[in-house]
């Protein structure tokens, strides 16, 4: 058997296994594949990028049917008592459907909203909190409360320094 061909064969092995468990280290690892080869193979194969791509796709859209079914539909949980159920009774995930609502509809999407001041026009950009990593949400937030605190006390820069002489008085 050719390397190509062996290359393929792992490859072939990789993708089976990687769309029933959707985790790429033990799908490298059944398919005897260093799991960075993997990544090299996403990066610089086209068809390979394409088959990841879709196995991500329908695992997303699975995730989302059980989102929904767990949302809308609900789980019957038993009620037991002395060892035998009795009954059942529906539990309804309100996060579930919170995150469903976000991602289909922008108003319940959590929003930041950032003026940026260039060549003397106001443009306004609206992204969403996703789009940004959680360091940067925390200083962006950060900033709002410093620039309101400010605001609130009038407070100017100079009053913010303290100079040698007074602090030795």
């Amino acid at each position: 058997m050719s390397s190509t061909e062996l290359t393929a064969s792992k490859k072939e092995v990789f993708f089976k296994v990687y769309r029933k468990t959707h985790n790429v280290t033990e799908s490298a690892g059944i398919a005897e594949i260093n799991r960075i080869s993997v990544y090299d193979w996403r990066k610089s194969d086209p068809e390979f990028r394409r088959e990841w791509q879709e196995i991500q796709e329908e695992y997303i859209e699975k995730l989302e049917r059980e989102a929904d079914r767990r949302g809308v539909d609900g789980i019957d949980h038993p009620v037991i008592h002395q060892g035998v159920i009795t009954t059942t009774y529906k539990e309804y995930s309100d996060n579930l459907l919170m995150f469903r609502l976000k991602r289909l509809d922008p108003q319940y999407r959590d929003r930041l909203q950032i003026t940026v001041d260039k060549d003397d026009t106001d443009s306004r950009q609206t992204l969403d909190a996703a789009m940004l990593d959680a360091r940067t949400i925390a200083l962006v937030e950060e900033l709002a409360e410093r620039v309101m605190a400010a605001r609130a006390v009038d407070v100017t820069p100079t009053q913010h320094c303290v100079s040698s002489e007074s602090e030795s008085e």
